[in-house]
């Protein structure tokens, strides 16, 4: 049974961030449909969505916000099983 992956991360700055999206030390690419990006009030939803995850998907992901004030990320292992 095929399940989607779905990851986010919020931050807050000022000049709101732009947001980076990695996968075991790789950027991945901005698509609509892979990265969706919300600004509310300088707070930055992201969410990366990958539609059917498979084995190949398993990984470090990491989400990284940058402006001019400094950058900070954050990250998580994925591991995915049994598909």
């Amino acid at each position: 049974m095929w399940k989607n992956l779905v990851l986010g991360c919020t931050a807050e700055g000022q000049p709101t961030p732009a947001v980076y999206w990695f996968k075991n030390g790789q950027r991945l690419g901005t698509d609509k449909e892979l990265v969706k990006s919300k600004t509310e009030d300088d707070i930055i939803h992201s969410t990366l969505r990958i539609a059917r995850a498979a084995y190949n998907d398993s990984g470090v992901y990491t989400c990284r916000f940058n402006n001019t004030q400094g950058d900070v990320s954050s990250s998580g292992t994925v591991i995915i099983e049994g598909v």
